[in-house]
């Protein structure tokens, strides 16, 4: 490949890949500021309700500066647009891909907050449901390999805020005398610009993937069977998609752009439920042995992050065991 530019762009052979060339340095220098206030306030509408109201101002201010000593001709010719991109398929090839120093700042503000009533319909059993508004701030990547390959891009390194709408309602409910306990909840989120961690085949960078969407619900509870013996279970079902991805990481052997809207969030799987169990017995005073038994069970799920088929990893269970002394005051 090397052999053939040099060939057409009329260079002398050797000029690509010569010893001694090629990277010779690259430094970042980042600065970043963040202020908040915020506030909360519960207001008792009546005994049993609760109306509870936060608010949250933030202010990130972000600076980043990167220089990059390249000394390689094949560095400077851009595959993408060279020739009309009659090299394009050779940039994945392209060590040193070309690249200019930057000097980036970055200031943004945003208000955010949540509501959320509740309400006691007895000592056992109490409900609410909420809705909340999140925020997390733009940023640099600090790294060669994050650059989009694009020398003209003005938003190479660069991520942007994400921004998070989210609903939950649940349930808390005590019975069997206060021996059983159990939590519930449905929830829905929508995250906008949600910031991928993606591998680029160099390493791992932060990028904006349109939006997703995670919602399904969650059960844990956990019993006093006897005064020595205590269990747990606790179970969820998650659907979290790309509702837009439309520059997603592709696979290996996949030319980009690679569409990933519609699919599954990497290394969501839909369902995963744990269950463990204690059993406590004194063996003096101030000592108590213990024997503990957990479950954990995971469903199928892809973990990488172009979610090619070579990556997806099978439903997991893994069982643990122990056996032990502990004090009283461990013990609780």
């Amino acid at each position: 490949m090397d052999a053939l530019e040099q060939l057409i762009l009329g260079l002398p052979a050797g000029t690509f890949f010569a010893e001694g060339t090629g990277q010779v340095s690259e430094a970042f220098d980042t600065k970043s500021e963040s202020f908040a206030v915020f506030a909360q306030v519960d207001f008792h509408i009546s005994d049993q309700t609760t109306l509870t109201g936060g608010l949250r101002y933030t202010k990130e201010n972000k600076d980043a500066t990167g220089t990059f000593d390249v000394q390689d001709t094949l560095a400077a010719l851009d595959l993408n647009t060279l020739f009309g991109g009659a090299f394009i398929g050779f940039s994945g090839l392209q060590i040193f891909s070309p690249l200019r120093d930057f000097d980036r700042s970055r200031s943004e503000d945003k208000l955010t907050g949540n509501a959320i009533v509740s309400h006691s319909w007895s000592d056992q059993f109490n409900t609410y449901a909420s809705f909340s508004v999140g925020y997390k701030a733009g940023g640099f990547n600090v790294s060669r390999g994050a650059s989009n390959n694009v020398a003209s891009d003005d938003n190479q390194f660069e991520f942007f805020p994400e921004n998070v709408t989210a609903f939950e309602v649940g349930a808390k409910v005590r019975f069997w005398e206060g021996r059983g306990q159990m939590n519930a909840a449905l929830y829905h989120q929508k995250v906008k610009d949600f910031q991928a961690s993606v591998f680029n085949g160099i390493g791992f960078e932060l990028s904006n993937a349109g939006s997703i969407t995670v919602k399904g619900f969650e059960l844990d509870s956990s019993f006093a069977l006897t005064e020595n013996l205590s269990a747990s279970l606790a179970f969820s079902y998650n659907d979290a998609a790309y509702e837009v991805f439309v520059n997603a990481p592709c696979p290996s052997g996949v030319a980009p752009p690679c569409d990933l809207s519609g699919e599954t969030l990497p290394d969501a799987p839909k369902w995963t439920v744990s269950a463990s169990s204690d059993y406590v017995r004194p063996l003096t005073d101030s000592l108590n042995g213990f024997i503990r038994g957990e479950i954990y069970y995971m469903g199928e799920r892809n973990v990488g992050d172009a979610l090619s088929d070579l990556t997806v990893q099978e439903a997991t269970t893994m069982v643990n065991a122990s056996l032990g002394i502990r004090s009283v005051e461990a013990t609780g």
